[in-house]
């Protein structure tokens, strides 16, 4: 049986009065024939839609839920039903507090592995990295929309705010940039650059499926990765974040707090801020 560090961090943007992002980790114990279950989750509440701090947080304490009850029936855990389970648990929770659907406008991502298979879903904009312990096979997904305009879960069980998101943004792709951190090169020493943009319609979430060995890694975080910015507007590229992100010195115990901590304090050095919130969660796993 695998044993896990799982760990997250939420950091509030310089730029907001309030951190709309939230996240949550936590290990499901063993059961019938599974070993124990590590998840991670993350939300990141549109600005522009009223009380997303707390909608990040009824969607991730939903996705908890609905995760807990969905591994009892393995199979039945398909992107669309785990989305379509997760709002519906949300949306009552947010009218009894005398909110509306709009609190709820929120990107989601879930990532968890059972029996050392990996499985994440992505529902709005953010990043995924993958990564192993003492290799250079570092890579990670970035997903964007070309409106700037996320598709949440909210427009999926909203007939009216699915037609209102197309009249205003239209049709556009979603665009999800798979890239590997480190070059690799052929057997004539050629450089062989490892990145490709990947199109998909913006109601279909990311879903990436995978194996989880020994010394594997799996980090994922809201769109505050892209946000990190000098008071003259100078960004950070996102590569350049994710190096620093994934040069863990140690995945025990706290190990995202720890090389996030850094990280943050070394851009501020540097003249760098996250102007957007961020939040970030991550598991590692090893042989007991």
């Amino acid at each position: 049986m695998s044993k896990y560090s799982i760990d997250n961090l939420i950091k509030i943007g310089s730029s907001h009065i309030l951190c709309e992002d939230y996240s949550l980790t936590g290990l499901i114990p063993s059961f019938r024939e599974c070993d124990d279950v590590p998840y991670i989750i993350v939300s990141d509440g549109c600005s522009s839609s009223e009380f997303t701090d707390i909608g990040s947080r009824i969607l991730c304490l939903s996705a908890n839920k609905v995760l807990h009850s969905m591994l009892f029936n393995l199979p039945d855990i398909t992107p669309e039903i785990f989305g379509e389970k997760v709002i519906s648990t949300s949306e009552p929770i947010a009218r009894s507090m005398g909110l509306g659907l709009e609190c709820l406008d929120a990107t989601l991502i879930v990532a968890f592995v059972v029996n050392g298979k990996l499985r994440c879903f992505a529902y709005g904009d953010g990043c995924i990295i993958l990564g192993t312990k003492g290799t250079n096979s570092t890579r990670f997904f970035n997903i964007s929309y070309e409106t700037n305009a996320p598709f949440y879960l909210t427009y999926s069980a909203s007939s009216k705010k699915k037609e209102g998101y197309f009249e205003k943004f239209g049709d556009g792709k979603k665009k999800t940039e798979y890239q590997c951190l480190f070059p690799t090169f052929n057997q004539h020493n050629d450089k062989i650059d490892q990145k490709e943009i990947i199109t998909n319609p913006v109601t279909e979430p990311f879903v990436y499926y995978g194996e989880f060995f020994k010394d594997d890694y799996i980090l994922v975080m809201t769109d505050g990765i892209e946000q990190f910015m000098t008071p003259n507007g100078v960004k950070k590229t996102v590569v350049d974040v994710v190096e620093e992100l994934t040069s863990f010195k140690s995945y025990a115990g706290e190990f995202v707090k720890r090389r996030t901590g850094r990280v943050l304090k070394d851009l501020k050095i540097q003249g760098f801020e996250n102007v957007d919130d961020f939040s970030i969660a991550g598991i590692y796993t090893e042989e007991e």
